[in-house]
């Protein structure tokens, strides 16, 4: 399977999405997508409402806060589209607003009126040229299926093909599980803007659904084993692990999110208002070196959506991975040993499986989707990497192949 992604003038709907939140994540954003925004009831506490859609929001971290940017993605793109949109940015008040569309039939008006209300609108195709040098198409294109595949792992059309058609009474019931889960990430936890609060709702999120993959095993009715093996036996399983990785990266992002805070805040009183004393270690530790922090989603996003969250020491991923990213082959390693200190600080939280596992020369991020891991294998592939090391190579591009 070689990883091409179509032009970018015949995609729509979520396709084009993936691909416009890879042009962000290329420039060195932390990308968020396809979240919904849903309130409680005044009147009825227990029902909820859809407000609104939002198909990306990108972020740039720096010591003193973070960026923002919105953006809505559109096939074609009419004055509905925009207003809505316009009403997307009064309320969340971004510091950009981007209304991208490919084949609208009004896009001079929309630029115009854009103009006057503060949203930027552009060509989809006129993003792509401005990034699409020789030397970055493919690498673009690495973003675009990574993107792609994390929409195939929980997209419900996709996992009731790769079940032959339909699923069981079981595999249904695994596959509202992993949607009832993925839902408190896209549609509650991310408007949390408080990064503190934002913290005790994902680690309850995750203290709550303790062993989760193995859970969406034991729903199918089937042999207990661990965790990943259960990955690599099960398509639901690679599903659930997905949507467990997204919320441990947030985690991690939201400890950031954390110490940038406390940096803006006088003295110690922030970091003193965290209770979790696991969490706050790991709060310390990045503001310890808030310049180098900042970089950590961007990092974190990079190494484990597109290298498969795997590092082997002895080959050239070093020298090129440093490379792609734009920094030094000393800050990738600085990185990797962040990443380290910050699982061994994790360790206490049992109930979580945070855990790097090192065989021989390679380093690994555990309970990944076998299938990003192909992503991984793939992207070394094009970087002439050799991948020799990783013995179970053909099985992750093998499962990415199914998806």
């Amino acid at each position: 399977m070689d990883l091409i992604a179509p032009e970018i003038e015949s995609l729509t709907s979520i396709n084009l999405e993936n691909y416009v939140a890879g042009l962000f994540q290329f420039g060195g954003y932390y990308v968020n997508q396809d979240l919904t925004f849903v309130e409680e009831q005044a009147s009825d506490p227990v029902r909820s409402v859809n407000l609104f859609q939002l198909d990306i929001i990108a972020v740039n971290f720096h010591p003193f806060g973070e960026d923002r940017l919105v953006a809505e993605v559109k096939g074609g793109g009419t004055f509905t589209d925009f207003f809505k949109f316009l009403g997307i940015k009064t309320y969340l008040k971004p510091d950009q607003a981007y209304l991208i569309t490919n084949n609208s039939n009004h896009f001079d008006d929309l630029y115009k009126a854009g103009k006057s209300t503060g949203v930027y609108v552009l060509k989809a195709a006129d993003v792509f040229d401005a990034f699409s040098q020789e030397s970055n198409k493919e690498i673009l294109d690495f973003w675009y299926w990574s993107n792609e595949l994390g929409y195939l792992l929980t997209s419900r059309e996709n996992l009731l093909r790769i079940a032959g058609g339909s699923f069981t009474d079981e595999q249904n019931g695994a596959y509202q599980e992993i949607r009832r889960y993925l839902s408190q990430v896209k549609n509650r936890i991310w408007k949390t803007l408080d990064p503190i609060e934002q913290s005790i709702e994902l680690k309850e999120l995750m203290d709550n659904n303790r062993g989760f993959v193995r859970s969406i095993l034991r729903i199918q009715k089937l042999e207990a084993t661990d965790t990943e093996n259960a990955i690599s036996s099960n398509f639901l399983c690679e599903s659930a692990s997905y949507v467990v990785l997204l919320t441990k990266v947030y985690y991690i992002v939201s400890a950031v999110r954390c110490a940038i805070y406390s940096v803006m805040i006088p003295g110690n009183d922030y970091i003193d208002s965290i209770q979790d004393s696991v969490f706050k270690s790991v709060v310390e530790e990045l503001k310890s070196n808030i310049n180098f922090a900042c970089r950590l989603p961007e990092f974190l996003q990079f190494w484990i959506f597109l290298c498969g969250g795997m590092f082997d020491s002895e080959n050239e991923e070093l020298e090129y991975f440093s490379k792609v990213l734009g920094i030094r082959e000393e800050a990738f390693l600085k990185y990797i040993e962040l990443i380290k200190s910050i699982f061994t600080l994790l360790m206490p939280q049992l109930s979580i499986q945070w855990s790097l596992n090192e065989r021989d020369t390679i380093l690994e991020f555990n309970h990944l989707p076998n299938s990003l891991r192909g992503i991984g294998i793939k992207f070394r592939e094009y970087l002439n990497i050799d991948t020799s090391n990783y013995i179970y190579s053909q099985m992750f591009t093998n499962r990415l192949d199914e998806f």
